[in-house]
């Protein structure tokens, strides 16, 4: 028995190590930690959460430099979740000397503005999602003007039920489970 125990715990170990190993590396928050009155909404009320102030780069694009790569789903104290569900709703335009302004879609709920200056970037979260207010980079080095751009995130499943899809397997599965009681049916009669 004990000769088992022992080879569980170390293919516990084994297991922690190897998912330790194989999670993908985020960029860790640089010594300035963002505030919150940094993306403020239309009547000065701060954001809800920030993240960062972080060192390195961030895009909108896929690859390396993905949002949802670096931003962890623990982000604004785990409301990011899954980052599949946001999706990009304005990319630079929405930023104008320290302002920003959205056209929001019908029924969204949360909102993060993403703002990159220099070396460094920020994400601050609004539930319930704001369509306009302020932004300042006074964090990062130097007079806060060198904002080389930005983006607004929205939750892609806000306003509409989410509806569960079964899985083709469990379709298939279904329809044996209904095939092989129509013949033990038959059987019967």
């Amino acid at each position: 028995m004990k000769f088992s125990k022992k080879w569980a715990a170390l293919a516990a170990v084994v297991g922690v190590v190897a998912g330790v190993a194989s999670a993908p590396a985020l960029a860790a928050p640089v010594a300035t930690p963002c505030a919150l009155a940094d993306v403020t909404g239309p009547t000065g009320i701060a954001a809800d959460a920030c993240f960062g102030i972080v060192n390195g780069n961030i895009e909108i694009s896929s690859g390396t430099d993905f949002y949802g790569n670096v931003l962890p789903s623990s982000a604004f104290g785990g409301a990011f979740g899954a980052y599949s569900a946001w999706s990009v709703l304005s990319y630079d335009t929405f930023l104008t000397s320290g302002t920003w302004s959205l056209a929001l879609p019908a029924g969204t709920g949360e909102l993060v503005i993403v703002l990159k200056q220099g070396p460094l970037w920020g994400a601050w979260y609004f539930d319930p999602a704001e369509t306009s207010g302020t932004w300042t980079t006074s964090w990062a080095p130097g007079n806060g003007t060198g904002l080389s751009h930005g983006f607004a995130l929205i939750r892609a499943d806000v306003g509409a039920e989410q509806q569960n899809v079964p899985e083709p397997a469990t379709l298939g599965l279904l329809g044996l489970g209904l095939i092989g009681a129509g013949i033990a049916r038959r059987r019967r009669a």
